[in-house]
């Protein structure tokens, strides 16, 4: 062999052999606290969850005025007129909040399962996988 790094399969395949460099050793009950902590976490947006969740409900009530027509003014066409504007604009802005709020939700859900996908693939490199507590109080 050539080089003294890297060793060939029969397939003529190359494996690198990887570069050295500093290390963290992890005891592995800190190790499947973290893995524990990242499976819990969560980051839901309640903001604007909540945001979304008053302007349906604004539009749902001014909904409810056009619907029984209960205006106490005396031009009521441009009273409906303003309500249908009002109905329609917080209607709107409440679904694109609750929308928004979906997409950022799954997003934080992939972002901690991509972390856990890596671990994973960490634990993968050692001989004797990482064992939770239940998993230690079956096997024992």
């Amino acid at each position: 062999m050539k080089d003294q790094s890297s060793f060939h399969v029969t397939q003529g395949l190359t494996v690198m052999v990887p570069r050295t460099g500093k290390a963290y050793p992890i005891p592995c009950d800190e190790w499947c606290w973290i893995k524990e902590k990242i499976q819990r976490f969560s980051s839901e947006p309640w903001f604007f969850h909540t945001i979304g969740s008053i302007f349906i409900g604004a539009a749902l009530s001014t909904f409810t005025t056009i619907f029984l027509e209960t205006y106490a003014v005396q031009n009521q066409e441009r009273t409906k007129l303003i309500a249908w504007g009002v109905f329609a604009a917080t209607f709107v802005a409440g679904f694109f909040c609750l929308l928004f709020a979906h997409k950022e939700r799954k997003s934080k859900r992939e972002q901690s399962g991509d972390v856990l996908a890596q671990m994973g693939l960490i634990e993968q490199r050692y001989e004797y996988p990482i064992q939770s507590e239940q998993e230690k109080e079956i096997t024992n």
